[in-house]
């Protein structure tokens, strides 16, 4: 019954798994929206409660919103996005019986912003902010939203607010991060902290979430040992967590334990299927010398990349000096809707690997404008001041990055080391 579902609405309802739908398709009826939110699987306890209390009282709106809730709740921790079909399934229902509820248009704009719909997601979390100025969930919505749009004062802006009405997980992470992006480490540290104390809950992969980013900083900063023990702490808290599993293959990769990443890859994957982490395995089979493995771990990011995520799939190109055109025209598009330092920095070094320097330059200083302390883009910037001839302001960049070298990757090591050393030969030599 929910496969069918599944495949029908995806015709007609934003759907990461195909591509959106055409203007002017036909749009679900309320029929076919409760169908979707009812579509409980069997074993899910939680949801069948949830389900049987909407079904009890079909006309109370807040029964569907924490219907959607929970299927949100079941898309994240599963990295099923298919889920975030029947959360919006329960939020149509509660606003045909309730219109402008608040609950559910934030539920609208958690759906929208996980399928991608950046504006959509913003301006539906301000709808809902309208009604009700101090939903959380709103708010968090509203600030992802505005951070993927590239307006970084409004996302603070948002996060302050979640932070004045609730210090709590949700509020802290989304203030780290903003921390880490704008080249503030140790705050950043300190307040990932503060998101896993606070999170502490019988659902453990919030604070499994968190604890796999404070890792991730840790690894930038160099500390293997310190990221590996935050990604073990999340692989305690949710057993087999792929979001960890992927981090810690980073680790044992730059190691050079590739085989072992290659396993634990292997193992997210199977649970999570996401065009990053194919890229990463792809790379992982590189290193360990396996062409073949290589190969199909590429025709499976290439396959689902150009279909749900293009600058995944644009970035691990660029990395691996492959299809370099065809990169800059994915990232470029991909800027248009979501026009933030992360895809300028992938795109900056889509143009370098193209060729076009000066292109690459414009791009990395955009990356850059923050502050970020993101080892790869400083160092990708770096190769593209040494693109320009700009010899001094190179070195240095990669003076202050060889203690944090171990976060690239292998391949990337390589090219650091290699940069630096061709930029600290006598002139004579070169």
């Amino acid at each position: 019954m929910r496969l069918a579902l599944l495949t029908s609405l995806c015709l007609a309802v934003a759907c990461t798994k195909s591509p959106p739908p055409q203007s002017g398709a036909a749009q679900p009826t309320v029929e076919q929206f409760r169908a979707l939110a009812l579509a409980v699987p069997a074993e899910d306890r939680e949801l069948a409660a949830a389900a049987n209390a909407a079904k009890a009282a079909p006309a109370l709106a807040d029964r569907w919103v924490v219907l959607g809730q929970l299927w949100a709740r079941k898309a994240r921790a599963s990295g099923d996005p298919g889920h975030y079909l029947s959360a919006e399934g329960a939020a149509k229902i509660a606003l045909s019986l309730q219109p402008g509820y608040s609950a559910a248009l934030a539920l609208e704009a958690v759906v929208a912003l996980n399928q991608h719909r950046f504006t959509e997601a913003r301006d539906t979390a301000k709808a809902a902010l309208a009604q009700r100025d101090d939903d959380l969930l709103a708010l968090a919505a509203l600030s992802d939203a505005t951070l993927e749009l590239g307006d970084i004062e409004a996302s603070a802006d948002a996060v302050q607010r979640m932070l004045d009405l609730k210090p709590n997980l949700a509020s802290y992470g989304r203030a780290a991060h903003l921390r880490w992006l704008t080249g503030d480490a140790a705050g950043a540290q300190e307040l990932y902290k503060r998101a896993i104390d606070a999170g502490w809950s019988r659902d453990a992969e919030p604070q499994a979430w968190m604890a796999v980013q404070l890792g991730l900083v840790l690894l930038e900063l160099g500390d293997l040992d310190g990221a590996v023990a935050g990604f073990d702490f999340a692989l305690a808290r949710v057993a087999a967590y792929p979001p960890a599993l992927a981090a810690k293959a980073r680790a044992l990769s730059a190691r050079g334990d590739h085989r072992g990443a290659i396993a634990l890859l292997e193992q997210a994957l199977a649970k999570s299927p996401l065009v990053d982490t194919w890229v990463q395995l792809a790379e992982a089979h590189v290193e360990a010398g396996d062409s073949e493995g290589a190969a199909a771990a590429w025709a499976k990011a290439e396959s689902l990349g150009r279909v749900s995520d293009p600058l995944a799939l644009a970035r691990g190109w660029s990395e691996a000096g492959t299809h370099a055109a065809d990169a800059v025209a994915l990232l470029k598009a991909e800027r248009k809707v979501r026009p933030n330092v992360q895809v300028e920095a992938a795109l900056a070094w889509a143009l370098y690997r193209a060729g076009d320097i000066d292109g690459a330059a414009a791009a990395s200083e955009r990356a850059l404008a923050l502050g970020t302390g993101d080892v790869k883009a400083r160092f990708q910037h770096a190769a593209i001041q040494a693109a320009r001839g700009e010899r001094e302001p190179a070195l240095r960049e990669l003076e202050a990055l060889a203690p944090r070298v171990a976060a690239l990757s292998p391949r990337l090591q390589r090219e650091a080391t290699a940069l630096r050393m061709q930029l600290e030969e006598p002139v004579a030599q070169r």
